[in-house]
C-alpha cells in the first residue's frame, strides 16, 4: 500500500507538473506572438490557435479549438477555428452564449470560457476561447490550467487586438477630422476671397462716382457750361 501510494503520488506530481511546464510553454509561445505585427484582428487570433493548439493538445487531447473577438464597432463577435473545412455550429453557439452571460460553459465536450481581463479596477470581457475534448471526462488541475491559459489568451487578444482596433479608429477619427478642418479652411478661402473681391468693387463705385460728380458740378460753377453739358 505504501509504495502504491507513493508511485500513484508520484504520477500525479509528476503529472501536475508537465501540465504546467505545457501552460508556461503555451504562455511563452503568445507572448512571442504578441509582437509580431498583424494586418487583421483575424490574423491575430488565426495566428494564436495555431501556435497554442499543439501544446494545448498535449495538456488537454482536443480536436478543436476556436477563438472569439468582440468587435466595438461592429458590435458582433469574430470567430475563429482550427477547422479550416467548417465550423462546429454548436461550439459557436455554445461560444455566443457564453460572451453574453459572462459565464463558463460546460457540456459533455465542449467547454467555453469567457475572456475576461481588467483594465482601471473594470472588468471587461473582449471574447471567448472555446475547446472541443476528445474525451468526455475532464479533471480538476486540467480545469485549473484551462483557466490559466484563458487568463493569458485575454491579455494578449486585449492587447493584440482590442488596443490596435482602437487605435487604429482612433487615427481614422483623427484623420476625418483633418480631413473635414481642411476642407472647411479651403471653404473659408474661397468665401474671403469673394468677400474681398466685393469690397472692392464697393470701395471703388463708392470712391470714383462721388468724384466724378464733384468735378462736375466743380466744373459746372466756375466756367460756363452750354446746355449740353
Amino acid at each position: 500500500l505504501v509504495i502504491g501510494y507513493y508511485v500513484l503520488y508520484s504520477r500525479h506530481m509528476l503529472m501536475y507538473r508537465f501540465n504546467l511546464e505545457q501552460v508556461l510553454e503555451i504562455n511563452k509561445k503568445l507572448f512571442s506572438s504578441s509582437f509580431l505585427r498583424m494586418n487583421s484582428e483575424d490574423e491575430v487570433t488565426k495566428r494564436v490557435l495555431r501556435v497554442i493548439f499543439d501544446e494545448m493538445n498535449e495538456l488537454i487531447p482536443i480536436s478543436l479549438l476556436g477563438v472569439a473577438v468582440y468587435n466595438e464597432e461592429e458590435k458582433r463577435l469574430i470567430f475563429s477555428t482550427t477547422s479550416e473545412s467548417s465550423d462546429d455550429e454548436e461550439m459557436l453557439s455554445l461560444m455566443k452564449r457564453s460572451f453574453n452571460e459572462e459565464l463558463e460553459i460546460e457540456s459533455r465536450l465542449y467547454r467555453c470560457m469567457p475572456l475576461v481581463i481588467e483594465v482601471l479596477d473594470k472588468k471587461m470581457c473582449v471574447g471567448v476561447l472555446a475547446i472541443k475534448r476528445v474525451l468526455s471526462a475532464s479533471k480538476e488541475d486540467e480545469n485549473l490550467m484551462l483557466k490559466i491559459v484563458a487568463g493569458y489568451v485575454a491579455i494578449v487578444i486585449y492587447n493584440s487586438v482590442v488596443v490596435v482596433e482602437k487605435k487604429h479608429r482612433d487615427i481614422e477619427t483623427a484623420q476625418d477630422e483633418f480631413r473635414r478642418a481642411k476642407h472647411e479652411e479651403n471653404l473659408l478661402h474661397v468665401q474671403n476671397m469673394v468677400l474681398d473681391n466685393c469690397l472692392s468693387t464697393i470701395k471703388h463705385e463708392t470712391i470714383y462716382y462721388p468724384n466724378k460728380i464733384k468735378q462736375i458740378v466743380s466744373k459746372i460753377s466756375t466756367e460756363e457750361s452750354s446746355e449740353n453739358e
